[in-house]
């Protein structure tokens, strides 16, 4: 899986966790978690829409054009989306898409070797050693 998949992925699962979070400490009828809950809708309908065709082709039984849809019309159309979808959606289709999220993440964690990175990250680029004191011409000797 491409690394860029694998980031969205976990954004996806990271905003997931956040709704099941804000829905912890109250219901969607309090104000302030449904427009937090949607407000994650639409980060997982950015990350959706940034997943490769392979990867989303490779996982058709879950609706990702509709998710990335979703999340047009929560940004641009946002006085159409009832109160009834959002909650429909946190309920009936966001359990799936989690639990498909997780999966790929476990599946590409165990299958995939560790990728071997530097203990320095900037190599050779970066000097950051400090430089020499000037010389100290007024001292005796």
């Amino acid at each position: 899986m491409k690394y860029r998949d694998l980031d969205r992925l976990a954004d996806i699962a990271e905003a997931a966790a956040a709704i099941d979070l804000y829905l912890s400490r109250g219901t969607l009828e309090i104000e302030e978690t449904y427009y937090a809950c949607r407000a994650r809708l639409m980060e997982i309908g950015e990350a959706v829409a940034h997943l490769s065709p392979a990867l989303t082709s490779a996982n058709p039984d879950i609706p990702w054009r509709q998710i990335s849809g979703m999340r047009n019309v929560l940004i641009h159309d946002y006085d159409d989306v009832s109160f009834v979808e959002v909650a429909g959606t946190i309920d009936n289709d966001l359990p799936t898409l989690r639990a498909t999220v997780l999966r790929l993440i476990e599946r590409d964690t165990l299958t995939t070797p560790p990728v071997h990175r530097s203990a320095d990250p900037f190599g050779k680029e970066f000097d950051i050693t400090p430089p020499a004191p000037p010389l100290d011409l007024d001292r005796d000797m």
